[in-house]
């Protein structure tokens, strides 16, 4: 059985296993060092966390959480 946590989202919680946590942050990670937008960099994963998150609650909301 694999573990279960909980993370925030850009500020919305949601509980996912922990490989699928390992795959978000890698992912979250590559795309922080692929960008080097400098001083945008935050305000472009802050973007990029929101629309993740809105994936996620527009998923759980037409499926059986």
């Amino acid at each position: 059985m694999k573990r279960i946590i909980e993370v925030s989202i850009a500020g919305r919680n949601f509980l996912i296993n922990e490989d699928a946590y390992g795959r978000l942050s890698s992912y979250l990670e590559h795309f922080r060092n692929k960008t080097q937008m400098g001083s945008s960099t935050k305000e472009v994963m802050d973007e990029l966390e929101e629309r993740i998150a809105e994936i996620f609650s527009e998923m759980l909301s037409t499926s059986n959480q």
